[in-house]
């Protein structure tokens, strides 16, 4: 919790001042900094939420995740496939 209190403003001003079009969170503690901090990647992977930071944000598992839980492979690699096409073909949600 006090890694997140210290971390969170300077990704906020570090998202400000690069002006992404989308975030994509690796794993639950950016998920939960970059949300209402209720969401979990098992609920939300391959989906586009809200952020805070007024950015659409694309929920993945950690890649290390995979290594842990091999059933998880086929799960990230879709989820990473959807992310490029929406990146590719403008299927990225507006800014909230």
């Amino acid at each position: 919790r006090e890694e997140l209190s210290l971390f969170v403003p300077w990704l906020f001003k570090e998202i400000e001042a690069v002006a992404p079009k989308a975030l994509a969170t690796l794993g639950n503690v950016p998920l939960k900094a970059l949300t209402d901090g209720k969401a979990t990647v098992g609920d939300c992977h391959g989906q586009w939420l809200s952020s805070r930071a007024g950015v659409p944000l694309f929920a993945l598992y950690h890649p290390a995740s995979i290594i842990y839980r091999r059933a998880l492979a086929p799960v990230y690699e879709q989820d990473v496939l959807k992310l490029a096409r929406a990146l590719r073909d403008g299927g990225v949600p507006e800014k909230s």
